[in-house]
């Protein structure tokens, strides 16, 4: 198994083109209500209102609309 760089990419998306050394990559990072502590139930599925989970959950990452 390999581990990829886990800073945060520049547009091209590439794990080696990072825009900071000490920035991690949103997309790696677990979220859910409770983690982070004041991420409240609500506040994350209002998060999730617009997001296409099923779309984005398929197929090649997208990593514009993850990202948002």
């Amino acid at each position: 198994m390999q581990l990829l760089p886990i800073n945060e990419m520049g547009g091209d998306n590439s794990p080696y083109n990072a825009v900071s050394a000490i920035a991690i990559e949103p997309t790696t990072l677990h979220l859910a209500p409770g983690s982070p502590v004041d991420l409240t139930p609500n506040d994350y599925e209002a998060a999730l209102a617009d997001a296409d989970l099923t779309k984005l959950r398929h197929g090649a990452v997208k990593y514009g609309p993850v990202k948002n």
